[in-house]
């Protein structure tokens, strides 16, 4: 469907840029999320036959150009080469060796359309994301990168999606997800690349209401803000993102509960009961289709269960090796919402493991797996003693970033997991790094009443 979204995605692309421009000296570790902003804006033409997407690579350099030029400045390069070669996990080797393989299989196989379409893609939302918040991790600490990380998950979906309120207006696309007729997507994609900036929007201003120590009333503005994101995401029915946000809640409810944030915890359960209130709106749309019994057997049996099921078959052919990068799916064409044309890509296994199983082999999907597992175990047996109030948002927050590609996703975009590898030797090792070039542990306390360790202001 040809829609106005295109018209006014050079005006996204400006906010966006700005976005960037404010982040790169303040908050470095924002950066991390532009690249996602290409999805969409991406074909845009900047100058000449330079396009947003090649713009955001250059942009993500010149961030990390400016974060290592900031680490020499305050002396802190020991700091870097501790982080990379002594601070990391096995979860984080793991995902270097997968990254080989998928270069030794570009080798043997060749670089073809759709190998060379993922690596493009993977530069500016897997590596160049990662080395910018690690770089920032270094330069900042983990509080101020954390921090920045949520301000970018926060203004980057409002300068994506505010320049297409109009458009969504005008062509009544709000009234048709509302009315079941169709899932609301923005700049003519799927549903899922065309919903994660909700789901970005919505997450961000959950966290920023809950660590802001701020008046009531901007607490309520932001938790206000995640239920705007959030019903947006209900119109475009991606149950992943749904399902992540819910999980969010619960575990910002229950870290707020422990501490006294009256306002933002009668926030939160506000936010609850006005979905219930009025679920009778949303009640005809795509989301409340989807969760529907038959839906989720059909889907089981034919949808993303016979995509599994069909993958695992792939991998037990291959269970050493693997099928080989991008060697997996079916081939798709497609008709561009924007010029007509047709165009072809590669179907995936719907899932960050699932891909790493039938692509890489059984051996070191399983080896990866468990090293996501140990990872997740030290951090939970190091909260059980006493930890920070950053530790445990810290530690949600690239938790329920990685939910939704355990559903959908590939290796080569999967930013949740490559980011919560890059944060886990801080997070696991419980150590900080700090001005002066050395780590430095983690004071080790339980929560205090009302102490938010991020101010937003």
């Amino acid at each position: 469907m040809v829609t106005l979204d295109f018209d006014y995605r050079i005006y996204a692309i400006t906010l966006c840029l700005a976005c960037f421009a404010f982040f790169v000296i303040k908050h470095p570790a924002a950066n991390s999320l532009l690249g996602f902003t290409a999805i969409g804006l991406g074909p845009e033409a900047i100058y000449g036959p330079v396009s947003y997407a090649q713009t955001c690579v250059i942009l993500q350099t010149i961030a990390v150009i400016a974060l290592c030029f900031r680490i020499i400045r305050h002396r802190k390069l020991d700091v870097l080469l501790t982080t990379i070669f002594r601070r990391w996990t096995l979860f984080l080797l793991g995902l270097g060796i997968l990254w080989v393989k998928v270069l030794v299989d570009c080798a043997i196989y060749g670089v073809d359309e759709f190998r060379f379409g993922a690596l493009r893609v993977s530069v500016y939302t897997v590596f160049l994301p990662s080395v910018i918040l690690l770089l920032a991790i270094v330069s900042d600490g983990v509080e101020r990168a954390v921090k920045g990380v949520i301000y970018g998950l926060c203004l980057f979906p409002c300068a994506y999606l505010l320049p297409l309120v109009y458009p969504m207006l005008v062509e009544g696309r709000i009234i048709e997800a509302v009315t079941g007729e169709a899932r609301l997507t923005t700049f003519g994609q799927d549903p899922i690349n065309g919903g994660r900036m909700f789901f970005f929007g919505s997450f961000g201003f959950i966290f920023a209401g809950a660590l802001a120590r701020e008046r009531a009333e901007m607490r309520i503005a932001w938790f206000g803000l995640a239920l705007a994101f959030f019903i947006l995401m209900l119109l475009n029915g991606t149950r992943q993102f749904v399902f992540a946000i819910g999980v969010a809640f619960i575990a910002v409810f229950a870290v707020l509960g422990r501490i006294r944030e009256v306002v933002g915890v009668s926030v939160l359960i506000g936010i609850a009961v006005v979905a219930y209130l009025v679920r009778g709106i949303y009640s005809e749309a795509q989301v409340a289709e989807r969760v529907t019994a038959e839906n989720l057997v059909f889907d089981v049996s034919q949808g993303r269960g016979q995509i599994w099921r069909n993958a695992f078959d792939s991998a037990m052919e291959a269970p050493i090796t693997g099928v080989g990068f991008r060697n997996f799916g079916e081939q798709l064409s497609t008709i561009s919402a924007e010029t007509g044309e047709v165009s072809f890509s590669r179907s995936n296994a719907h899932g960050f493991f699932q891909e790493v199983f039938v692509e890489h082999g059984l051996i070191l999907g399983m080896a990866l797996f468990c090293a996501w597992l140990r990872l997740l175990w030290r951090f939970l047996s190091a909260k059980r003693k006493a930890t920070l109030v950053v530790e445990r948002f810290a530690f949600i927050l690239f938790f329920v970033l990685t939910l939704p590609e355990f559903f959908s996703g590939a290796v080569f975009d999967c930013i949740g997991f490559h980011l919560f590898a890059v944060v886990g030797p801080s997070l696991a090792k419980r150590e900080l790094p700090v001005k002066g070039g050395k780590p430095k542990p983690i004071e080790r306390r339980s929560l205090v009443a009302g102490q938010a360790l991020i101010p937003m202001n």
